[in-house]
């Protein structure tokens, strides 16, 4: 004769539940807090994270291929003079598949009156004027990119980089060593003025 088993008492039977779900939760709760303290030295290496600087902190940054903090071709020539940087910026025409692309050295009068107030002032906006001065050549035609004064070309320059810093930075811009080369459908680029020469 099988006997059936005995219903316990209601008492015992949540205690057990209680057993059971805490030894399904404990052991991932402690996993998690041990994930936290271990991971912690991790997440502070993690590329987003702020790394503290070294002295030669530019120099590796170099070399871990991150962007250095300062432009190497911009430098304060004296008496609110700069030099801005060098350029290499391809306008592209996708009705008559033509690229232009306009090389050359940017110069201004600008508002800094010392050396340490340009470099405090290019640090902090030193790569948003390059991306500026490049955005005025490629919204320009080819009519202010082949004048020989560069007229409105500098300012538009003028206008567009003071609008965009809410402050008069630049007070003039020269541009020097100005050369614009055209290639039509990915051929080699040729002076525009020798590419013109050879349509007529």
């Amino acid at each position: 004769m099988v006997s059936e088993p005995r219903a316990g008492s209601p008492w015992l039977q949540r205690f057990e539940s209680v057993i059971m779900l805490l030894a399904v939760i404990m052991p991932l709760m402690l996993a998690a807090a041990l994930g936290v303290c271990a991971g912690r030295g991790y997440w502070q290496r993690w590329p987003g994270a702020p790394q503290p600087q070294s002295p030669n902190a530019g120099d590796e940054a170099i070399r871990l291929g991150r962007r250095a903090e300062t432009l190497p071709d911009v430098k304060y020539d004296g008496g609110g003079r700069a030099h801005l940087g060098e350029y290499s910026v391809k306008v592209y025409d996708p009705v008559n598949r033509t690229t232009l692309r306009a090389d050359f050295v940017l110069e201004g009068e600008i508002a800094c009156a010392d050396r340490a107030g340009f470099d405090s002032w290019m640090a902090g906006h030193g790569r948003a004027l390059r991306e500026q001065v490049m955005v005025a050549v490629r919204n320009s035609d080819t009519a202010e990119l082949t004048d020989p004064k560069l007229t409105v070309l500098g300012g538009k320059l003028l206008a567009r980089v003071n609008r965009s810093f809410n402050e008069p930075f630049l007070k003039s811009v020269k541009f020097k060593s100005f050369l614009l080369y055209e290639s039509v459908r990915n051929s080699d680029y040729v002076l525009w003025e020798e590419a013109n020469d050879t349509r007529r």
